[in-house]
């Protein structure tokens, strides 16, 4: 679960390092598309390659073929001669195991669904609607390549995905807190404080709340935290749902 997580994180990481790439030495925009296209491309011919050499090896053709296997088991289990209440246990545990009980399912990992349904809806309530709209305090009295070109690719783009990608993959070693869906919902509550934060930063837009955050390095310590917390809880609460 981590590394296909994790894997989804660095796509992210890929293309906003593509971004400032093309930000950096592109000087024609027609050519960056194409390269951008012919990538993507590449990437999605590479990946089923791979799927097809991957769907080859015995670890894979093992446990795809697990549930025919034994249900294939428990069919030939049933055919030979038993009591009639073996028979009928048997063709019932055969479909028992064909049919999960969603609902029996959905009622023991619900809290965990909720951490992941809150902290993605918690992220996109401001990433990257309202954090685009972010700029440096002193845009407007300091111009510069970094304050008109790379502030947002860099700090919205590529470090939200780093740090969400940074967050996946620790939480694949720190498992922590262990099998506690209360304490998790907690945190995942607590990250709804990045909404109200990111509004208060340094948007130029006309919007109701007034501006209390006069510090590029404050909203740079809030997007790294925000993205860590979001990568971290969004995996922690995939990796225990199943157990």
């Amino acid at each position: 679960i981590t590394a296909v997580i994790g894997g989804q994180a660095l796509g992210g990481v890929f293309t906003a390092t593509a971004e400032v790439m093309s930000l950096t030495f592109a000087t024609n925009k027609t050519f960056s598309a194409l390269i951008f296209f012919l990538t993507g491309t590449l990437m999605l011919i590479i990946s089923l390659i791979l799927y097809l050499l991957v769907s080859q090896t015995l670890f894979f053709k093992f446990h795809v073929n697990q549930s025919h296997i034994k249900a294939n088991a428990l069919a030939i289990n049933a055919e030979e001669p038993q009591s009639p209440l073996t028979a009928t246990t048997i063709a019932s545990v055969s479909r028992t195991y064909l049919q999960p009980d969603w609902k029996k399912i959905c009622g023991k990992i619900w809290s965990y669904g909720f951490c992941v349904f809150l902290c993605f809806i918690t992220t996109l309530a401001v990433y990257p609607a309202i954090t685009v709209l972010i700029e440096p305090i002193d845009k407007h009295k300091n111009p510069s390549k970094w304050n008109d070109v790379y502030f947002l690719p860099v700090l919205n783009y590529l470090l939200f995905n780093c740090g969400d990608y940074a967050g996946r993959v620790i939480s694949g070693w720190l498992k922590w807190p262990v099998n506690q869906p209360k304490l998790v919902a907690f945190f995942t509550i607590l990250r709804i404080g990045f909404v109200p934060a990111f509004l208060l930063c340094n948007i130029t837009q006309k919007h109701p709340l007034p501006v209390l955050i006069h510090s590029d390095e404050v909203f740079i310590g809030l997007m790294l935290f925000f993205a860590l917390t979001n990568g971290y809880i969004a995996n922690i609460s995939c990796i225990y749902a199943p157990t």
